[in-house]
């Protein structure tokens, strides 16, 4: 059994919640030898009871009684009480510590590289440490715990039994009330709290999935959203968090409470017991429940002893998948420089690019050579699986796990900071995201370090992309909300869902635009006059066009055709029409398809 791992999740919850260690253990000392002085004050009492009984009417053995049943109620409702502030302590801090081992995983998240997000295994380990994360840390540490209360215990138990005469006869006494009702309102109490809580929990596993989904990732990072998301689920988390504490507050007065009236009970039913032992004579029955009774619980002490064990072994299985998880190796950022600010002949250049997916035999794109300069606009053209999206991932800095040399302003991406490097890219990928929030709002996440109430410039954005028109029809205009994940919206189309992502990339005003075929959507048209504003307004940016289409590609500066990951062709328009190669061959077929059409 790996001690290590509890030692390191123990210093875990030490740094992070000390109240809770410090609580835990107090309360498992007090509970580990209540039941000591709890058999103690019975034998006592029946003993008296016993001389109460054998003798005449006795005013100070009637009077020890009543002291002893007063210790006894006291003892019950001090045990009762320390018992249910454990556990209300426990579900308190567990709920905090809920939230920094997430924010805490989230992080870790961001920072891994985005290949493991394609390893099945990666997903498969995510999964097994991905629900109850702080119930389950906690659980070897609760074990432990338990493990000191059963130890203490029997050890009590221990002495009573070395202490009084083995031999005596076995008598037992137990009362229990049944309080269904009371645990039937709790329990409706709860269902009530997770019916008022739905939408925001619902809200929260949305924030949550899209920071940890493979799907999501690239945009994520891209956009440098998970500081955003992260403080915006740690929001609904506390609020949600609020509500649950509030309610297991009251509750566990409640059952304070009903504990107190049952041990009331006892005291009546300990009395009307009096009657029923009457008739025993010179029998020291407080000695006979004692021992009965320390030998029950020193039965049952040992049997939870072999379960804790067991369990200890169970919870350290999910404990070392976590821990190998927060262990993962993160790209180091300490020895990184700042975004360069010097010149150099070209301000992006790829020298001998190679990248192979894990477990593939082929690489995805094969020494690649590009120069591009500043404020180009360049289309990189090629069937699906070409290898187009896998050059961009390289070359925004997704991937890093590349062969040969990526270089911008002179300087290997590798060695610039990935929040630098990020700032001047503005990306939309084939698969972008659909967020289900306002229109305003799926155009800020451009760049949630600016003013995300900033309409002028979200106004302007969407107006390059022409989904203004579309957005100023709506009741609601930039408020509206789209789906009905977390408010009632609308549905947009599937071109209007790209336009509305173009705008996003636009509003970031980057010094490098990347679309990865991000009119895919729309028809050839459209996609002319969307590229062809995108050229007249971003005249000054660095625009690097994907697509399978070849219409638009006549208005770049300079076309690079791709075929199986390998560069085929690339120059303008009218040197690749003049060279008579790949280019000129789809171009002319086009254009004899249309002459068809038109006739």
């Amino acid at each position: 059994m790996s001690y290590k791992l509890l030692i390191w999740s123990t210093k875990y919850v030490w740094k992070e919640r000390k109240s809770l260690i410090i609580s835990s253990l107090f309360c498992s000392i007090i509970l580990g030898i209540a039941p000591y002085f709890s058999l103690m004050i019975t034998k006592n009492f029946l003993n008296e009871v016993s001389n109460f009984i054998k003798t005449s009417s006795n005013s100070s053995l009637y009077y020890n009684i009543i002291i002893l049943l007063a210790a006894q109620f006291i003892l019950q409702i001090t045990v009762t009480g320390i018992s249910y502030c454990e556990q209300y302590f426990e579900k308190k801090n567990l709920l905090i510590l809920e939230h920094t081992l997430v924010i805490e995983m989230v992080n870790k998240l961001s920072k891994i590289p985005l290949l493991l997000f394609d390893d099945p295994e990666f997903h498969n380990h995510l999964s097994r440490i991905n629900s109850n994360i702080s119930e389950r840390f906690w659980s070897p540490i609760r074990n432990m715990k338990d493990l000191i209360r059963i130890l203490i215990s029997v050890g009590s138990y221990a002495f009573i039994l070395w202490s009084i005469n083995w031999e005596l006869m076995i008598i037992c006494a137990l009362v229990t009330v049944p309080l269904f009702y009371i645990y039937s309102v709790l329990g409706k109490n709860k269902f009530k709290l997770s019916v008022e809580n739905s939408p925001l929990v619902k809200e929260m596993s949305y924030l949550y999935s899209i920071l940890n989904d493979r799907n999501h990732a690239k945009e994520i990072r891209a956009y440098s959203l998970y500081f955003y998301f992260t403080n915006k689920w740690s929001e609904k988390y506390k609020e949600q968090t609020n509500k649950i504490i509030s309610l297991e507050k009251k509750q566990y007065f409640i059952k304070i409470g009903t504990e107190s009236i049952n041990s009331i009970f006892y005291i009546f039913i300990s009395v009307f017991i009096l009657f029923l032992i009457k008739k025993a004579v010179s029998v020291q029955i407080g000695d006979f429940v004692v021992v009965n009774q320390a030998l029950i619980n020193t039965q049952g002490a040992l049997n939870r002893l072999s379960m804790c064990y067991s369990d200890i072994k169970i919870n350290l299985l999910y404990l070392k998948d976590l821990h190998n998880f927060l262990e993962l190796e993160e790209k180091s950022q300490e020895e990184n420089i700042n975004f360069p600010s010097g010149n150099s002949s070209s301000f992006l250049n790829l020298h001998n690019v190679t990248f192979k997916y894990p477990n593939q035999t082929h690489p995805a794109i094969v020494d690649i050579n590009i120069s591009i300069e500043k404020g180009e606009k360049i289309a990189i053209i090629g069937n699906n699986g070409s290898g187009k999206t896998t050059l961009i991932k390289c070359l925004v800095g997704l991937f890093s796990e590349y062969q040969g040399e990526i270089e911008i302003s002179g300087e290997n991406i590798k060695n610039i900071k990935d929040e630098e490097l990020r700032e001047k890219f503005a990306i939309i990928f084939q698969d972008f995201l659909k967020y289900p929030y306002s229109i305003k709002d799926n155009i800020s996440f451009g760049n949630v370090n600016n003013d995300l109430d900033n309409l002028d410039a979200i106004v302007l954005a969407s107006e390059k992309t022409g989904i203004h028109d579309t957005v100023m029809e709506l009741p609601e205009k930039y408020n509206t909300y789209l789906g009905n994940f977390i408010k009632p919206g609308i549905d947009f189309s599937g071109g209007q869902w790209q336009k509305l992502a173009l705008s996003r990339a636009i509003y970031r005003n980057s010094d490098i635009l990347v679309l990865d075929e991000p009119t895919a959507s729309l028809d050839s048209q459209s996609e002319i006059q969307i590229f062809k504003e995108l050229l007249s307004t971003a005249h000054e940016k660095t625009v690097i066009f994907i697509s399978h289409r070849i219409s638009s590609a006549k208005y770049a500066d300079k076309i690079i055709m791709m075929n199986q990951g390998r560069i085929t062709e690339q120059g303008s328009h009218d040197q690749l029409i003049a060279e008579g190669g790949e280019y000129y061959k789809i171009y002319s077929t086009k254009i004899e398809n249309r002459t068809t059409v038109s006739s």
